[in-house]
């Protein structure tokens, strides 16, 4: 399970129309497992192009291309593969 989950500010994740303010689903979910949960600023969208950029990088270069038989082995192949793309890729 990750230390947290980063995701946009969509009504879906955080609430609804009636209850803006309101805890949605993944919150709800995140709390129950001890995850925190981070979202971008409210009224800056440009940032949630950042982080699908990230997750499609992820997505192509890890995920589509490393075999791992459990969870440990996915740990830690998700670790090094997290301090190579930091050490390699900067955000603005």
């Amino acid at each position: 399970m990750p230390d947290h989950v980063q995701a946009d500010n969509e009504m879906v994740f955080s609430g609804s129309p009636a209850r803006p303010r309101g805890m949605g689903l993944l919150i709800r979910l995140c709390l129950a497992q001890g995850i925190e949960s981070w979202f971008i600023p409210l009224q800056e969208p440009g940032r949630n192009g950042v982080g699908e950029k990230v997750n499609d990088h992820y997505h192509a270069k890890f995920l589509a291309r490393v075999e791992v038989p459990g969870a440990a082995a996915l740990q830690a192949a998700h670790l090094a593969f997290e301090q190579q793309h930091n050490s390699r890729y900067r955000y603005s």
